[in-house]
């Protein structure tokens, strides 16, 4: 007999299990749920409701006074720097919008949508649509930008539609505007939205990249100007899958990565399975072909340490690889160990030691830590188990989404997506201190 294998929780007596019983049951020995714990289909230990309290908690993103019911979230969660959570919210046909929680408060503002701030500035054409805001809200000298994608698929009918509105908002007002609305045409560009976005505080810009055709972007607040570009030339000519996050070394080169074999471009691996940059301070495009991805899949999610010298990546299979500034090097530090088809969900603790995933596709889909410096990962809980509103959806996305109280936030709905859109906090140290978990525990090899 020895005891069953799995998370403990304090103050909680557990049964002792024969050798078979626990092999028969490996991975859910002892986990929540909304009742109490689970031991092995044995019993359920009763616990007090206020064991989980403040731990987990849920809001549904309301309607807009405009109408817009938002069902998904593609990457649309960020952080300022007071702690302030911002949250898109979107329908995937008609219309984007923005929320917030400010630092200390669980009420959810809303900022407002795109639709409504181009029309207060003249600038929504009839038929006109906002699909998505895919791009991480990102703040920059106190203020918070997104930017619109109104068509996915990776051919040419994006040819069709109006380019790309910049949206933002004063981080400390509430009133989002179309900043596009005195530019030519009304729009960044001619044509394509949006797929990624990062802030170069050194130099006050942002940087982007269009779906489907992968052009670098650049865009200055204080002038107003975006300027395109173009295509990488080592990707050759045409579309391919645009990686969702590009990030932005201290010396101002852009880094970035393209390819995915799920969207069934075939993107040849000699070009795509590793890191490529544009140097901004001559205005070239280069390649780090030393710098390896696993394959021909493209960088999904990513998270800056504090002071910005170390920058954490990872694919949408849960690859993980390491940016240091100092060198530059390039790391692999590993794979997340999961049972799901994506990863969608990255946080990066404080210390650096943890990396905090959630997958999507999975016949349970769960929160899990990977550690940084072994390379190792385990699942901390089922989702469901955490929460019953987190039962049956089965998309999640958000990254580097932390507020002042070292809690982290991720969106989840159902797919496909026909009802509403869920975020979801996270009290991580709360929730490892009832579950006895300790950084050195047992871990998924």
């Amino acid at each position: 007999m020895r005891p069953l294998p799995g998370p403990r929780l304090k103050g909680v007596e557990y049964p002792v299990a024969s050798r078979a019983c626990a092999a028969d049951f490996p991975d859910v020995a002892a986990r929540w749920t909304p009742g109490g714990i689970a031991i092995s289909g044995m019993a359920t230990l009763a616990i007090a409701a206020t064991t989980m309290g403040g731990v987990v908690r849920t809001w549904t993103i309301p309607d807009t006074p405009s109408g817009l019911h938002s069902n998904q979230n593609w990457h649309a969660v960020g952080s300022t720097p007071e702690g302030d959570i911002i949250v898109a919210g979107m329908d995937h046909v008609t219309n984007s919008a923005l929320f917030r929680l400010r630092a200390g408060s669980d009420v959810l503002e809303f900022i407002g949508d795109a639709r409504s701030a181009s029309e207060a500035a003249s600038n929504w054409l009839p038929g006109e649509t906002a699909q998505k805001f895919h791009t991480r809200p990102t703040w920059l000298n106190g203020r918070v930008y997104v930017a619109t994608l109104d068509y996915s698929p990776i051919d040419k009918g994006y040819l069709m539609r109006r380019g790309f509105h910049w949206y933002g908002f004063a981080s400390d007002a509430a009133r989002l505007e179309d900043l596009s609305a005195s530019a030519p045409g009304g729009t960044a560009l001619e044509h394509g939205g949006l797929a990624t976005l990062a802030a170069d505080p050194a130099r006050g810009v942002l940087w982007g990249a269009t779906i489907p055709d992968a052009r670098l972007v650049r865009y200055d607040p204080r002038d107003n100007v975006t300027t395109d570009f173009g295509r990488p030339p080592a990707f050759g000519p045409g579309f391919s899958y645009t990686g969702r996050f590009i990030w932005v070394g201290p010396d101002g080169k852009v880094y970035f990565t393209g390819g995915n074999p799920a969207w069934g471009q075939k993107e040849p691996p000699e070009i795509f399975a590793h890191v490529h940059f544009f140097d901004s301070m001559n205005g070239e495009f280069g390649e780090r072909r030393d710098w390896k991805l696993a394959e021909a899949r493209a960088i999904e999610m990513g998270q800056w340490n504090r002071d910005r010298t170390r920058c954490y990546l990872a694919d949408d299979t849960g690859r993980v690889f390491r940016f240091d500034a100092d060198g530059p090097a390039w790391t692999h530090l590993g794979s997340l160990a999961h049972d799901g088809q994506w990863v969608w969900v990255m946080q990066l603790s404080a210390d650096e030691r943890s990396i905090y995933f959630v997958n999507s596709g999975a016949p349970k889909d769960g929160l899990y830590e990977f550690d940084t410096q072994s390379g190792s990962s385990r699942r901390l809980a089922f989702l469901e188990d955490l929460h019953p509103d987190l039962k049956g959806r089965t998309r999640h996305t958000g990254h580097d989404a932390w507020d002042s109280s070292g809690r982290f936030y991720f969106t989840s709905f159902p797919w496909p997506a026909e009802s509403d859109l869920l975020l979801t906090r996270v009290d991580i140290a709360k929730l490892k201190a009832s579950l006895d978990i300790t950084r050195d525990g047992d871990r998924t090899p």
